[in-house]
């Protein structure tokens, strides 16, 4: 959407593209990035936009030394890239979100299982210790007796499975947050993107000087 504010001023003062070749460009400056230069000539404000090889040029003069803005990517493919971050996060996090549920649960099923071995060897146990008390007279030595397994020699490898299960849905997780942080990041740029700019206006048969405002979306 532009705007076009017709008003009589003095003749608008013009940027210097000094080409490699020695050629210059008289030009009004309207942005660069990494690879261009874009322009239009000063002799024609009102028509196309131009662009030039940054490593065709020499240098740049600026009659007045205004900030020229710098830019890192349109709208559009900053769009494509939050909606790629985005999807990313989300992916990530059901992801991460599965595989802390998957080592939950893999470690549930290990501690009942050891929960059960115990309590079947502590019958076992108590059961021999009976029959050694009414036989000998006595209680079992604990040499007699069988000495349970640790929880993580029990349940190897399934305790180490959910272990990494449950590190890896972290980081996976992780890894989300980061992309739904890319994607709110690369937003805010494009709300600073979509503002007013302005361009210089010059009709030389009018003699009407003045600036075009684009509200670019």
């Amino acid at each position: 959407m532009g705007i076009l504010l017709l008003l009589r001023l003095p003749t608008l003062a013009q940027d210097h593209i000094i080409r490699k070749d020695g050629q210059q460009i008289k030009a009004r400056i309207l942005s660069t990035d990494q690879t261009y230069i874009r322009y239009k000539r000063f002799d024609n404000l009102t028509g196309p936009d131009y662009f030039i090889y940054k490593t065709e040029v020499d240098r740049i003069e600026y009659e007045k030394k205004a900030p020229v803005p710098e830019i890192t990517g349109d709208v559009a493919t900053l769009e494509k890239q939050a909606a790629r971050y985005q999807k990313n996060g989300l992916l990530y996090s059901l992801l991460g979100g599965g595989a802390i549920l998957a080592g939950a649960g893999t470690f549930l099923v290990v501690q009942n299982s050891y929960n059960s071995y115990r309590d079947q060897l502590l019958t076992t146990n108590a059961t021999f210790t009976d029959w050694h008390q009414t036989n000998y007279g006595r209680a079992p030595s604990a040499d007699d007796l069988v000495q349970p397994k640790n929880l993580l020699t029990f349940g190897s490898p399934g305790i180490y499975a959910a272990g990494a299960g449950l590190v890896g849905g972290v980081v996976l997780g992780l890894i989300g947050q980061h992309n739904a942080k890319l994607a709110r990041e690369t937003r805010r740029t494009i709300a600073q993107k979509r503002q007013f700019s302005m361009s210089p206006y010059h009709q030389a048969g009018s003699r009407l000087t003045g600036v075009h405002l684009t509200l670019t979306f």
